[in-house]
Formats: C-alpha cells, structure tokens, sequence
C-alpha cells in the first residue's frame, strides 16, 4: 500500500485518526490514510488494523459531517452518538449516517478490519442533493438508534474499485483534486440509486441480486464455462457477494446451475429423440459422464432409465 507523506495530512474539517490502545491490537499493522479537500468540503480515508482481541477506541469529527463506510474486511464498528454501531458494521456492506462534531467510538473484534469512507460536509451534501435527491435521506435521518437510522447497501466491486482509484492515484495539486471529486461524485450517484430503489430495506437489495443472478443463470446455463466469476461481473458482484445472496436463499450458485441444466435435461428427454451424449452438451455438460451421475442424484434414474421409464407408460 502506498504511503507518501502528502497523503497522510490530518483534515482540518474531517475526522482526526482513531486512538486505540496499547493493548488488545498490533500497532505495526496499523494503516491509516486520509486526504481532504477543504474547499470542496469533501474527505477520503481507508484504515486498517489488527485485533488481537476485541477492541474499543476513541475517533473525534472536528465538524459536523456525513460519515459513509465501505468495509472491506473484518466487523469495525464505528459508533456515533446517537446512532448506535452505525457505519460499516459487516464485510461489503456501505453505510451513511450524519455525525456530530466531536468524540466517538470505535469497536471491533480479534482479526483484520479494513474499511474505506468519505466524509462530506453538509453544505456539500446539499449540493449533490440538487442532483440526486434521494441523498438528501443521509441528513435527514433521525437521531434515533431504536429505528435503525442509517442507510445501509450491500457494496459492490465497482465501488471498491471507484475507491481504490481515488487511494492509488499518482495526480498532484489541482489535478488530484478534480479526479477526487469527480471518482466521489460517481459513488454519491450509485449510493442515490440505491436509496431510491430500495428505501429503508437493504434486504430488497439482495432479493433484487438473486433474481438478477437467476436471470443471468437461466440465459447462460448452456455455456459449459459458466462460473461464478462470469455470474458475479454480470450482476456486478463479487465472489463472495454473489454466493451470501444464494445462501440467503437456501441455495448453492453451482448447484443452482446444475438444477436448471438437469431440469432442462429432462424435459429435452421427455419431448425429444435427441440422443443422450447431445443433450448432455446441450445444457452445458463437456462430461456425458459427469451428467449421467448427477442427473441420476436428482432423478433417482440415469437419462437412459428416464426416457425408457416415460415411453413405458
């Protein structure tokens, strides 16, 4: 990871790097970045530690802000006053809530934590609001812990992405600047499409995933090299994204594929003469073998027994 000096700046409006203590985390592992642009009124930072047990710490807003968390790995929690455990609580998740000015707390739990955020003023929030409106549920949430205030979305590889261009760029002065904001703005556009598709509910959001994968699924199943990686950049998720949104379900992402190649299978078996080998290619299958067992599993027959079982009745 990269560490220049110039990027390492501690915001005049932003957040002031956590204090954490001596005990309980290893201080070498320790990793924190921040960069500011005060005349936009926008902030970028990615931390990460390492828990040897579960930890707590201090972090302080020098303003009122907007606080919006991607976690990458690990469960920190940073909590606001207020608000509860309200940013960046599980792996890919992306929350947003607004955040008083002055002290507040960090949690975590024994492993490695790595989250991104932004911090944006209110006056800029404003700004963006004019284009995206919805954003304007990020100041308008209530203080209120009991009702779950904040905005909380799966995140997906492209935001990560978005975000790992804003920390890895080499641009100086006001090149930088312009590329920082422009890369921010795309994130506000993406966050303001999913408060208005989903509202309150980030449970809509992976609904509205399995059944964009099942599409992709029942369009792709013939391809023999469909993968979870080609169903992940589909859907615009990642590996590990796109299998939480099947165990949601109850199902396997392979699996899955196998049950509508086999389900496919036998109804090609029913309505046509097509020879077995032909349709085991057919649905996706390079091994006639290979499908004989599994189609078995399902049926309890091989495709042969099948067929032979429906022209007897």
């Amino acid at each position: 990871m990269r560490k220049d000096l110039g990027f390492l700046a501690a915001p005049p409006g932003g957040l002031i790097p956590p204090l954490l203590p001596a005990v309980g985390y290893r201080n070498r592992a320790t990793y924190f970045i921040h960069e500011t642009l005060p005349s936009f009124g926008l902030s970028f930072g990615f931390i990460q530690f390492i828990c040897n047990g579960p930890t707590w710490g201090r972090w302080y807003a020098s303003n009122d802000c907007i606080v919006i968390g991607y976690s990458l790995a690990g469960n920190n929690q940073l909590a606001i006053r207020g608000y509860g455990d309200a940013i960046a609580p599980n792996p890919h998740d992306q929350s947003g809530c607004p955040v008083p000015s002055g002290r507040h707390r960090l949690f975590a739990n024994a492993g490695v934590h790595q989250c991104y955020y932004v911090v944006c003023s209110h006056g800029l929030l404003d700004t963006l609001v004019e284009d995206y409106p919805p954003l304007a549920k990020l100041k308008n949430i209530p203080d209120d812990w009991e009702t779950h205030p904040w905005q909380h979305y799966r995140a997906t590889e492209e935001d990560f992405r978005i975000l790992e261009t804003i920390r890895t760029c080499n641009r100086t002065g006001m090149d930088r600047h312009r590329f920082v904001q422009q890369q921010f703005v795309r994130l506000m556009r993406r966050y303001a499409e999913r408060i208005e598709q989903y509202g309150d509910d980030p449970n809509k959001q992976t609904e509205t995933q399995f059944h964009r994968a099942a599409d992709y699924i029942d369009k792709n199943f013939r391809d023999p090299k469909l993968s979870y990686t080609l169903i992940a950049d589909a859907v615009n998720l990642s590996v590990d994204g796109l299998k939480k949104v099947f165990q949601r379900r109850g199902f396997k992402a392979i699996p899955y594929i196998n049950l509508r190649r086999l389900d496919e299978a036998a109804r090609l078996l029913r309505t046509t003469d097509t020879p077995i080998r032909d349709i085991a290619y057919g649905v996706g299958y390079a091994d006639s073998s290979h499908f004989s067992t599994l189609f078995r599993n399902k049926f309890s027959r091989t495709p042969r027994e099948y067929r032979k079982a429906l022209k007897n009745k």
